[in-house]
């Protein structure tokens, strides 16, 4: 469910900030909520940072060199909270079947940003065949349905947000009033959002598409701060509507 998910994320984070919170304290809670004993969950930690360490020598990366122990504490910690995004990202966004239409694989999509961050308003954004245009896609019962058809961006768009972050590749946080065009503002209208956000689908370093969505200037802030886990969602997103 959801809200085992969000638990899971939130537990994981937690363990990984060992720079805020004691392991063996996460590690009686996890014991708590989950059922994992403390030293099963401490003994994964010290591997975890063993292997980190060791792919970290074999690519050249020097962790351990010219830095200091909080250094290398503190790359240590960025590594365990990218690898907890990396599983809850699978975890929330599994690869689709086989066969699978552009719709499923949208629905699949739509229920992973959902599921993992709570946002429901959400449409994809891919090139036409003549990479002229942006067309919404969607499936039955999503988020707009009704609207899909009618909806699309030209690429020669400006001073659109959407399309500029498309061509550039980039995540992007948009308050209403820093949007300039028409087709962006009847978007944020259909998403009833006062914040655009939009999601690059990365595929071997190229953007492929674009994931969209609404939210309200509560969540500016926190969607801000997990910039890093939409990112890695957004490279996700592009291998599943890339999977044959």
């Amino acid at each position: 469910t959801a809200m085992l998910m969000t638990r899971l994320v939130n537990l994981a984070h937690r363990l990984c900030d060992t720079a805020e919170e004691d392991i063996a304290t996460v590690a009686a809670l996890i014991q708590d909520q989950l059922g994992l004993s403390s030293h099963t969950v401490i003994s994964c930690v010290e591997r975890i940072d063993r292997q980190l360490v060791q792919i970290a020598d074999s690519l050249g990366i020097g962790l351990m060199s010219d830095k200091t122990e909080k250094e290398v504490e503190e790359t240590l910690h960025c590594f365990r909270r990218q690898a907890a995004d990396y599983i809850a990202i699978q975890e929330a966004l599994p690869r689709p079947k086989p066969g699978q239409s552009i719709s499923d694989k949208v629905r699949l999509i739509q229920h992973g940003m959902s599921l993992l961050f709570g946002i429901t308003r959400v449409m994809c954004l891919l090139p036409d065949s003549a990479n002229l245009q942006l067309q919404a896609i969607g499936s039955t019962h999503c988020f707009g349905s009704e609207l899909l058809k009618s909806i699309s961006f030209s690429l020669d768009f400006q001073k659109s947000g959407v399309v500029t972050s498309y061509r550039a590749g980039r995540f992007n946080l948009f308050r209403q009033e820093e949007l300039h065009s028409m087709a962006d503002r009847q978007l944020l209208q259909i998403f009833q959002s006062t914040i655009l956000v939009c999601i690059p689908l990365i595929e071997s370093g190229k953007c492929s598409g674009i994931i969209v969505c609404g939210a309200d200037d509560v969540e500016y802030s926190c969607i801000k701060k997990a910039q890093r886990r939409f990112e890695q969602f957004g490279v996700h997103a592009a291998a599943t509507i890339a999977a044959l």
